[in-house]
């Protein structure tokens, strides 16, 4: 059996400002572009996310009529994770993009005005995590009308046990990372992005031993 679920939820900032009118996460609105459904996009347009993802976004919002487009991402250019190709493409499209910048918070009334960015110092510590570090006395002010994020994608909690109880996405990522070093497995695997095997078997037992 493969359990292969993806990763259909977006990941979220937890920054003030994020529930405003205009903020959109990225993959929300690539699946109403897919859909046919095009929004009217109001400049400027702010991205945020240095990935695939990202560009793609980015690039949707050009075919949708934004013509005011930044990219804004924690990564160096010789640290981003979307491939120079994609970037060749955004760049002559008049994409500006902004490197070493998080996101501090979103301004705005009721309606998205503006990002306040704070300055990315370290992206990876020194054993090659993710673990952003931020400079907080180093900031800037962007103008926004629409904000999208994409900064990346997360399981949901779809799966349930034999009883129709969740089995929660982290419960499933633990349990995939205690696995990751064995070979042979009894025929039970995931398909996701961080494709770590997993004995779902495990996962049952430990459902109802607890």
């Amino acid at each position: 059996m493969v359990i292969a679920v993806g990763l259909p939820e977006a990941v979220v900032l937890n920054v003030e400002g994020e529930q405003l009118d205009g903020v959109i996460p990225g993959l929300d609105f690539l699946r109403d572009g897919a859909a046919g459904n095009v929004r009217k996009m109001t400049d400027p347009v702010v991205v945020v996310g240095g990935g695939s993802v990202a560009v793609d976004t980015t690039m949707t919002a050009l075919r949708m009529g934004a013509q005011n487009v930044t990219m804004v991402c924690l990564e160096s250019p010789d640290e981003i994770p979307a491939s120079k190709s994609e970037l060749k493409d955004a760049l002559e499209e008049g994409v500006r993009i902004m490197h070493r910048w998080g996101i501090a918070e979103i301004t705005g009334n009721g309606s998205v005005d503006g990002v306040v960015l704070k300055r990315c110092s370290r992206v990876f510590d020194n054993q090659g995590r993710f673990n952003p570090e931020y400079d907080e006395t180093t900031t800037e002010s962007i103008p926004a009308a629409t904000v999208l994020i994409a900064i990346g994608q997360r399981a949901d909690d779809l799966l349930r046990d034999r009883n129709g109880r969740r089995i929660h996405a982290k419960f499933i990522k633990a349990e995939a990372k205690k696995n990751r070093h064995r070979q042979r497995l009894t025929g039970h695997f995931t398909a996701q992005t961080n494709p770590f095997p997993l004995r779902v078997s495990s996962i049952d037992h430990k459902l109802h031993h607890t």
